[in-house]
This record gives structure tokens, sequence and C-alpha cells, in this order.
């Protein structure tokens, strides 16, 4: 009798277990992220966790195991209360009216118009400006000699003298709620319209012929259909928010008299200006329990061309109108602003009533920052910075992305969700140890320090995008290899534990460059 020979299951499909050489070799993928985390992530989140047990100052040699007291100081502390009460208040403010601008302006930019994709596109520059020179942008804005917001209330007859908005506690907490919403909307903008272009586009006719308006869209279809991407958008606006700290210490420092001295800035302050590490380490451990609820409730959701509307009422597009100039206004005229400022001379950026268009456009600012400053080291720093660690973190992500979709072994499971949960980590308590350990490593102030800190929080990013896409990806066509099929990063290989790396299809070469792209972005 002929035997029949039995056909060869992939691993990748196979629905019963793994070979151990199998699972050795998805685990030795994830080899070298978990080793990378571990080192700059788990290490300094385990000592901070310690520290808030323990007194230690800069006059301490060694650390002081002292059971609660530092969490009681807390408990006790009027100050430090008040903190959270400011955290809340920031937090509910910038995240509110994020959601709220970013959802009405996917919606407008959803329209059919002439130069809709290119504003799509300028609608993302708020997010890519550095989150500090947005900072000193809008601290120029509401500058109470020079500022234009005092200009225009002047011009308006709102004030009869100038205001010190960053010097007053309602004036200060408005101007970084204002700049974080600022560098917000664009991201929050972009998760809604991908919502958007899902949508049945007949759905939305079917609902105007039965004599539905706009806003009853909204309600009955809309907000029905984005309610997924609506409650992740709001948790990961809550996390970002609790986590913030760049712009309120470019524009405040926490002041005045701590009316936007928010956990982060608690945090530092206590850290690197009081040197009481166990009592920022304290804080630090108090922030993440804040995060905790809504990092689980996104990490819950995490492991679970656009439509264009038909014809608007006169007074639809009255509204339409209108709402697009406000919004564009808030978006756009503070880079306006920003590039017009660059071509004033420094007799006219200091007039009491600023001008909308220079005088006399000059790039003498432009000529100083070349030619007198070192914006060359400046600029070849931020390129190897940005180059080299996203890089590092799209490559090692490629290979933990992979092998968190594609292999099922003991173990898989917690270090994908450790992982994620390490993006909410408050990175006010990791650099309270991350600051001596690279000290120790002799890294402080330089590149190389740079690029494994920036591991904290692009690494765990990096790792999701890329498995999200992995997962994606048909199990049969990796295992084909054919050479008209598209390799996946290369057609990984698991047998005998190699892997070979093909370069037939920019698929997960594109992938790998939008991860890495977001891991360069500040």
């Amino acid at each position: 009798m002929q035997r029949v020979a039995r056909p060869k299951v992939s691993p990748l499909a196979r629905k019963g277990g793994l070979k151990a050489g199998e699972s050795r070799f998805g685990m030795l993928l994830l080899l070298p992220a978990v080793a990378a985390f571990c080192l700059v992530v788990l290490k300094p989140f385990i000592e901070a966790l310690l520290l808030s047990f323990q007194r230690f100052t800069i006059e301490m040699s060694e650390p002081r195991w002292i059971g609660l007291s530092n969490y009681r100081r807390v408990l006790s502390d009027d100050l430090l209360l008040g903190s959270f009460v400011t955290t809340a208040i920031f937090v509910a403010a910038t995240t509110f009216l994020s959601i709220f601008i970013g959802f009405c302006w996917a919606i407008l930019l959803n329209q059919p118009f002439r130069g809709r994709d290119a504003l799509r596109g300028l609608s993302l520059l708020p997010w890519v400006m550095p989150a500090v020179v947005a900072s000193f942008l809008w601290g120029w804005i509401f500058n109470s000699r020079y500022g234009l917001v005092n200009a225009a209330a002047f011009e308006l007859g709102l004030i009869d003298f100038p205001v010190a908005w960053l010097s007053t506690a309602t004036g200060a907490m408005a101007a970084v709620v204002i700049t974080k919403v600022w560098l917000s909307v664009p991201l929050f903008m972009s998760f809604f319209l991908a919502g958007l272009a899902s949508m049945d586009r007949e759905q939305l006719e079917a609902a105007r012929v039965d004599g539905a308006g706009n806003f009853r869209i909204i309600k009955d279809h809309i907000l029905p259909h984005l309610r997924p991407v609506l409650l992740v958008t709001v948790v990961l606006g809550m996390i970002g928010n609790l986590q913030h700290f760049d712009t309120i210490w470019a524009l405040t420092q926490g002041g005045p008299v701590r009316a936007t001295s928010v956990l982060s800035v608690e945090v530092y302050r206590r850290a690197f200006e009081q040197w009481d590490l166990g009592m920022a380490a304290t804080l630090g451990v108090l922030w993440l329990f804040t995060i905790m609820p809504p990092a689980y409730f996104y990490l819950r959701q995490l492991m679970k061309g656009p439509s264009d509307a038909g014809s608007v009422h006169a007074l639809a597009k009255l509204v339409f109108a209108s709402m697009l100039i406000v919004i564009g206004l808030f978006l756009f005229f503070p880079i306006y602003w920003l590039v017009v400022s660059s071509l004033k001379s420094s007799a006219e950026l200091y007039l009491v009533t600023p001008t909308l268009w220079p005088r006399d456009i000059t790039l003498e600012n432009y000529r100083t920052a070349i030619f007198e400053g070192d914006l060359g080291l400046h600029l070849y720093n931020s390129l190897v910075v940005s180059l080299s660690s996203a890089t590092l973190n799209a490559t090692l992500a490629v290979y933990a992305g992979y092998s968190f979709a594609k292999y099922r072994y003991f173990g898989r499971k917690p270090v994908m969700m450790f992982m994620l949960a390490a993006q909410m980590f408050p990175f006010g308590l990791l650099l309270i140890t991350i600051y001596p350990q690279l000290t120790n490593w002799g890294l402080l102030d330089t590149r190389l320090g740079l690029m494994v800190s920036y591991i904290v929080f692009a690494l765990p990013v990096a790792t999701y995008m890329l498995y999200s896409y992995f997962s994606q990806v048909p199990n049969e066509l990796i295992e084909a290899r054919a050479p008209t099929a598209p390799a996946i990063c290369g057609s990984f290989t698991p047998s005998c534990c190699r892997f070979r790396w093909r370069r037939s299809s920019p698929c997960s070469s594109t992938v790998s460059c939008g991860a890495g792209m977001t891991c360069s972005i500040p």
C-alpha cells in the first residue's frame, strides 16, 4: 500500500500548542526587547517603588528604611494634596476641550470642499511641534506687555490695562490648558477621522432622505459608530494629560503660588530641586495609582477613503463655515504668528501694539541663529539622537511585535501586557532612578544616554504598532514565502531557530518606518 505523506502544518497556522523549538524561537525574538525593557524600565520602576518606603535626601549617603512615613507625610501636607486637585482640574479641562475640538474638526474635515486634503495635512503641524517650542510660542502670545492676547483685548475694549496672564492663578491655568489643547487636537482629530472613514455612506444618505438634520445625524449615527474610538480617546487623553510636564514647566514652572503645580511638577521639584528622592518616589507611586484605572481600561481595549456627507442646508453651511474658521484660526494662527515674528526686527517684536505683518521683513534672526549660534551642533545632536533612537526602538519592536503576534508560549500575554502598560508609567517616577543610573554608567549629558532613556516611552508604543500590524497579516502568507507573495518583515522561518530577512515587499518596512517616525517625534 502506498503511504500518503501528511501535509506539513505551519507552526503559525496550527491551532494547538507549539513545539518546544518553535516556542523557544518566539521567546528568542522577544529577548532583545525584554532585555532593554528590564534594564531601562523595569529596574528603575522597582527601585523607585522601594525608594518610596525610604528616606533619601542630598545630605544622606545611603537611603534609610522608614516604612509608610513618606505616605503619611503626603496625606498630611495640604500643599501636596492640593496638587492632586490641580491635576484633576488640568486633566478634566484639557481632555474635554481636546476631544471636543478634535471631534468637531474631524467632522468638518470629513465634508467635501476644495483644499480639504491639504488642510488635513497642515492640521498635524501642532502635534509634531516640540512641546517646549509651543510653550514659548504661547508664552509670547500671553505676554503681559507685548502679547497678542492683551493687544486684541485692548482693541475690543475688553480690558483697560495690561493683564499679566501668567502671573494670576486663573490666567496661568488657562494658558497651560490652551497650550496643551493646541498640541493635542491634531492627534485626536486623526483618531476620529480614521473612525469616520469606516462609516457606511449609504446609511448617512438614507438618514438625510428621511429628513434627519446634521445634528440628528451626529447624535444618532456618527456618535454611536465612533463610540469605541471615543472611549479609547478619552482614556488615552486622560493618561497623557496626567503625565504631562513639558508645557507647564516651560510656561509657569507650577506657579504662580502653585496654581499650576500638577503631580508631574511636584515630583520633579521634590526630586531635582529639594533632592528629597524618597518623597518624590512616593508622589510618583501615588501618581501611578491615579493613572492605573484609565490605563487598565485602555489596555483592555487594546487587547480586544473618508465618507462624504450629502448636501446641507444654508444654515448648516453657515455653521460649518463658522466652525471651520474658528477652529482653523485656533490651530493655524499660532504657527502663522511664529513665522511672522521670526521675520520682524527686534524693535518691532517689542512694540506694545503688535503688528500682524512685518513692517520691514528681515532675515536677521535667521542669520543670527545660523551663523552666530550653535544651530549646526543642535541640529546634528537632534538628528543623531532621534534617528538612532528611532532605529533602535523600531528594530527591537519588530522582533517583539512579531513574537507577540505569531507565537504562543508561556508568559507571552503577561509580558505583553506589562510592556504595553509601561507607556502609562509616570515618566517622573522612572526619572528619579534613571538619572543616577545614567550617572553611574557615565552616560549623563551624552547622546547615548538620551537614546537609552527614550526606550522608556518609545519601545512600548512601537511594539504595540507592530504587534497590531503583524496580528492582521495572514499566517499562510508568511509561511508561503513564494517569490510573488509579499514578505512580511522578511518571512521568519521558525524551524531550527532561523529566519530569513527578505525585502521583496515594502509592507513591513513601511510600518517599521512609521513606528520609527512615531518614536522620533518629540
